[in-house]
């Protein structure tokens, strides 16, 4: 296992565009009255979020739990090797309220909610999140929630695993119009309904796995492409649309073993 400066020294030098002002650090050994310096690092994500620039990036220095965080600005949460976590009970774990063209970039995290917690991430508003790499587990109000409010807002997830989640694991029900949704290499399991796509929410779904959740696979208000993906064992239906819902599949799909499979509203070619 790399040491610790060796792997501050790769994330410094990964990121030649940003000056050390721009660059915050947490530890589970840090304070947050601390500048948030490689050598002074905070203690919480809220603490190190304060002492960041807009643009700038909070980096794990070791594992740890690093509380829970609102995010009101572009930002980059990185856990890297050294596995940042956010452990919430009864709360949610991050909220995204950021401005009409803020990106958001949550990266190789891991979000725990004991059975209690509300929402793993919480999008109220933002121009562009990107969720890669996390884990999210055991939260009551969905473990991914997008209820963004800026019209032609993107989301990228991918390669999240999403378990023990109610009542899903992805519900996508921004209150703005355009909103598009791209989840590549998910992987959803032991939630009430996997995927749940609302009316104002299109989301394009490939290579990825919705399984053993207790009701529906995937089910669709709004606009769903779906390709090279497996719908199986779940308690529903595995595809479940309702109109004006959609759900086009591009027939490489594995749905099989729900109650029942389901169908999709339009089969295209491969």
């Amino acid at each position: 296992m790399k040491s610790t400066a060796t792997l501050a020294s790769v994330l410094l030098v990964s990121l030649p565009l940003l000056s050390n002002a721009q660059i915050t650090w947490v530890s589970g050994v840090g304070d947050d009255a601390n500048p948030g310096t490689r050598t002074a690092p905070c203690k919480t994500f809220a603490g190190a979020i304060t002492k960041t620039p807009a643009g700038g990036v909070i980096n794990v220095l070791d594992p740890g739990g690093f509380g829970s965080v609102t995010v009101t600005k572009s930002i980059t949460i990185d856990g890297d090797s050294a596995e940042g976590s956010i452990l919430v009970s009864g709360t949610p774990g991050l909220t995204i309220a950021a401005g009409t063209t803020d990106v958001v970039t949550l990266r190789n995290l891991s979000f725990e909610g004991l059975g209690t917690g509300l929402t793993g991430i919480h999008i109220l508003s933002a121009g562009t999140v990107h969720i890669e790499n996390c884990e999210i587990n055991g939260f009551t109000t969905s473990g991914i929630a997008d209820g963004n409010s800026v019209s032609n807002a993107a989301l990228f997830i991918k390669d999240v695993t999403i378990h023990g989640c109610t009542p899903s694991g992805i519900s996508l029900a921004p209150s703005a119009l355009g909103v598009v949704t791209t989840i590549q290499n998910a992987n959803i399991t032991g939630c009430a309904d996997g995927i749940d796509v609302g009316t104002n929410a299109t989301a394009v779904i490939t290579k990825s796995t919705v399984s053993g959740n207790g009701s529906n696979g995937i089910q669709s208000f709004g606009l769903v492409e779906l390709s090279g993906s497996t719908v199986t064992g779940n308690g529903g239906e595995g595809l479940k649309f309702a109109k004006p819902g959609q759900i086009l599949s591009y027939r490489n799909n594995l749905v099989v073993g729900n109650t029942p499979d389901g169908k999709t509203s339009i089969a295209k070619p491969k």
